[in-house]
């Protein structure tokens, strides 16, 4: 070890990058520059790429520890094998009362506690970043937030985007990961409209959230995280106006509309073309709130099925699906998250595990 202190820090990184997460958290007391190193969003997705195998994925989900505590679990999911670990994450700080997950990029996690502070998330050596509080967010009693988080390849800075609703407007606010700063924008077109309160999710360097109109009508609205601006997708026209049973899901790094009452799954085929929708229909899976999160990367038919307490791995071709056993789950584990102020029957509530390494989904 002593030895290695003396090599030149571009060697260090190259070893280090190749370790398993589980050594990076021990080695990040070694010097200073070690913990920088392990520490920087670069070096994280580095790692990412380097230990990727294409049949197996880590997700980040709730559970409950021994003190009764909501706290962060992962689970190493290995698509070739029936059962997979859980293990809840542990932190250098003290532990945080966690409320929603809202998303993922690059093995980093973005989610709130229950005073609704915002906190980045490395699970694979255990640090957490507090984010400052936006001098612009609207105060809890005069209306409600949803969020997105994700990576702009254009200067290659991570982005916190917070959707404010009051009565009449919507705000939003982006926060730079590289400035540790939050910067209003004008305010959208969106004003009298509402957002299904579940994160964004990536797409082709954009966020994208399911948005209703008074009127009932849905539409998907897309943020370019390097123009910052809004654009607008359709729906399938056959989908219906069933919006509380429509979650926006990346499956294969496609954008998809997945309806839970049907268990319809649209997939945009090409990105930005509405005539592209095609339509997968999962049978034979007897959970009520299933939500698809991931594709196996071998060949794309294998999908990974998530609900409050299950994993269940589903082939399109075969039409059949098998449960995965979660080894090692603390009691009170469950993948569901608590929604925010909107009631729960008007959506469902976010299911919140989210892929942070892995498999087919674009992050």
């Amino acid at each position: 070890m002593s030895a290695m202190k003396n090599l030149p820090p571009d060697i260090i990184e190259a070893i280090l990058v190749r370790l398993p997460a589980k050594s990076l958290s021990r080695f990040k007391s070694v010097s200073k520059l070690w913990c920088s190193l392990i520490s920087n969003p670069q070096f994280i997705t580095t790692h990412l790429h380097l230990n990727h195998h294409p049949t197996s994925c880590k997700l980040i989900c709730f559970s409950r520890n021994t003190n009764n505590k909501k706290c962060l679990c992962s689970i190493d999911l290995n698509l070739n094998s029936d059962d997979v670990s859980a293990n809840e994450v542990s932190f250098l700080p003290p532990p945080v009362m966690w409320e929603i997950i809202w998303g993922s990029c690059n093995g980093l996690v973005l989610a709130t506690d229950e005073d609704e502070r915002l906190y980045l998330v490395n699970p694979t050596i255990g640090e957490i970043f507090e984010l400052p509080i936006s001098p612009f967010a609207l105060p809890i009693e005069e209306g409600y937030q949803t969020y997105g988080f994700g990576n702009d390849s254009s200067t290659d800075d991570y982005k916190v985007i917070a959707i404010s609703f009051s009565n009449t407007d919507m705000f939003v606010n982006v926060y730079s990961l590289s400035n540790n700063s939050w910067r209003k924008l004008p305010n959208s077109p969106y004003g009298q409209s509402y957002v299904c309160l579940v994160g964004g999710v990536s797409v082709n360097k954009n966020l994208h959230w399911l948005i209703v109109r008074p009127n009932f009508s849905s539409m998907i609205i897309a943020f370019s995280l390097a123009k910052e601006e809004f654009n607008e997708m359709n729906l399938p026209d056959s989908l219906g106006n069933n919006h509380p049973f429509n979650v926006l899901v990346v499956i294969g790094g496609k954008l998809c509309v997945f309806n839970q009452l049907g268990k319809d799954l649209w997939v945009m085929e090409e990105y930005g073309v509405g005539m592209s929708w095609s339509k997968v229909s999962i049978h034979g899976v007897d959970i009520d709130h299933v939500k698809p999160i991931c594709s196996v990367e071998d060949n794309n038919r294998d999908i990974v099925l998530v609900d409050d307490d299950r994993v269940v791995i589903y082939n399109v071709d075969e039409r059949i699906s098998r449960n995965v056993r979660i080894l090692g789950a603390p009691s009170g584990f469950t993948i569901r998250g608590k929604p925010n102020r909107r009631k729960e029957e008007d959506y469902g509530g976010p299911l919140t595990a989210y892929v942070i390494k892995g498999c087919r989904v674009c992050e």
